[in-house]
């Protein structure tokens, strides 16, 4: 690899080829397009932004310091213990408007600092400018970040991005800058819990840059992985254990073959090849050099170390999307592999371009999909509430689970459309009889087909369509 880049290399746009200026702007295109979609754009609550907690705690901003003691001494009986998860919420419930739009500025801040601090790893281990754009375009454009910027906790957001400051902080060649992953890194498994589990990556940070780093660098990742220890011991003492849905009989072979291959695949596209194309040559091992193994060591320490903890607690599903940190392990490998000065090679160019065009038109696709789905079921709570007006002893039932409880709260929350109003969960089964023998007259189904058993059921309702959503009346 070459020397780092340091702020007059990095930012010298006379020094840029034509290659690093089309990565340069792709990414800021598809910053762009977020930006319209989840910012500009008129914000709608999502399925996952509490939104039922905002009202609670933003109708009372003198108690939400209560408050978020009361959540977390709550949620510490059921095995969880997320102190900065809940300080966050105690920011936005408290302190920020009760605004969708002011979340979503959030996830992007959470965003940005994981992004740079990922490519101030890359420097660290002396990264060139066209490998940092490539590693960093797939990063931005992967399907887990649309999920990180939308529907993602707060919980992983917060765990991501510190881990990824950590990590920068533990690799960098500042004075004594390894000594302040001990305080951060703990922050981000008090935002996530799993996130414990990555302590053995500053492990492998410590054995590539064992010639750099000092005893109190070795020191530092020994008392790193006493933390995690020490972290693991406290919450499997709370009353309810947080671990007791683990097994190592969830750990199937296919699961986990699905669970590494499909993510990989749906959000790097045609970018998997920069991945394949240096494994396909023999002993590529030997062919780097230590900083960029090290690249390739810790980010396929972080891939398969939070894939296998993710799988035993059970099948891989779509839920799997939503742990943003593997795709940065992902991007680890890619910088690592790739050759510096590859993308001016005519193999090189050809795939950089088919991955730009998947991307970008991947990334269009994907955040407008994900705002038409907020738009579309606010339209069917309100819709919802119109027949509800009309008709008080009417029904809603939903093959949703978390779009009723999103639901729900819209009709009690902004859209106030009645106090004890509610749209109540029913499993679709596998026939369009069996489902209907399951609800009553005046009874509103709301079908979305995001969710449970759509495809089994073998049949598309018909009703009054809205985007994935679709009304039956009974």
């Amino acid at each position: 690899m070459k020397k780092p880049l340091y702020n007059n290399d990095m930012f010298n746009l006379k020094k840029w080829s034509p290659q690093e200026v089309v990565l340069a702007t792709a990414i800021v295109l598809i910053a762009a397009i977020y930006s319209y979609f989840f910012i500009y754009l008129p914000q709608y609550w999502t399925l996952r932004d509490d939104y039922g907690f905002a009202l609670k705690w933003g109708a009372n901003p003198d108690k939400v310091v209560d408050y978020g003691w009361a959540y977390l001494k709550g949620i510490m009986t059921h095995g969880r213990f997320q102190p900065m998860d809940v300080l966050n919420r105690v920011i936005h419930y408290g302190i920020l408007p009760i605004d969708a739009r002011y979340f979503r500025i959030s996830f992007f801040i959470s965003v940005f600092i994981s992004v740079v601090s990922f490519v101030g790893i890359l420097r660290v281990f002396g990264c060139a400018r066209d490998q940092i754009l490539l590693a960093v375009l797939l990063l931005v454009s992967n399907h887990s970040l649309k999920e990180m910027l939308t529907t993602m906790t707060v919980s992983e957001r917060i765990g991501a991005m510190y881990f990824m400051v950590a990590l920068w902080a533990y690799s960098a060649n500042w004075k004594n800058s390894q000594w302040w992953a001990l305080l951060i890194f703990p922050l981000s498994f008090f935002g996530k819990e799993s996130f414990v589990v990555l302590a053995p990556v500053f492990a492998v940070v410590a054995f590539f840059q064992k010639n750099k780093k000092s005893n109190a660098g070795l020191i530092v990742a020994l008392l790193l992985m006493i933390e995690a220890l020490i972290f693991v011991i406290f919450i499997r003492n709370l009353p309810k254990l947080y671990t007791e849905g683990l097994s190592y009989s969830n750990l199937g072979f296919f699961s986990i073959l699905r669970s590494f291959v499909e993510p990989l695949i749906k959000s790097f596209g045609p970018g998997v090849i920069f991945i394949l194309l240096p494994l396909s040559q023999k002993k590529i091992w030997n062919t780097l050099s230590q900083a960029q193994r090290a690249l390739v060591a810790i980010g396929a320490a972080t891939v398969v170390i939070f894939t296998l903890f993710i799988n035993m607690w059970g099948p891989f599903d779509s839920w799997f999307y939503l742990h943003v940190i593997i795709p940065f392990g992902w991007a680890f490998i890619v910088a690592g592999l790739v050759r510096s000065k590859f993308l001016v090679t005519r193999v090189g160019f050809v795939f950089l371009a088919l991955t730009i065009v998947y991307q970008v038109i991947s990334v269009v696709n994907g955040s407008k999909n994900y705002y038409d789905y907020f738009e579309r079921s606010r339209q069917v709570a309100d819709y919802a509430c119109h027949e509800w007006r009309k008709n008080p002893h009417i029904k809603l039932v939903s093959n949703c689970h978390e779009g009723s409880q999103q639901l729900s709260r819209y009709l009690l929350g902004e859209n106030k459309c009645a106090s004890d109003f509610k749209v109540d969960y029913l499993r679709t089964t596998e026939s369009e009889f069996d489902f209907f023998a399951n609800t009553s007259k005046n009874t509103l189904v709301l079908y979305s087909r995001y969710c449970d058993n759509w495809v089994s059921l073998g049949f598309r309702p018909k009703g009054l369509s809205f985007g994935a959503w679709t009304v039956v009346a009974r």
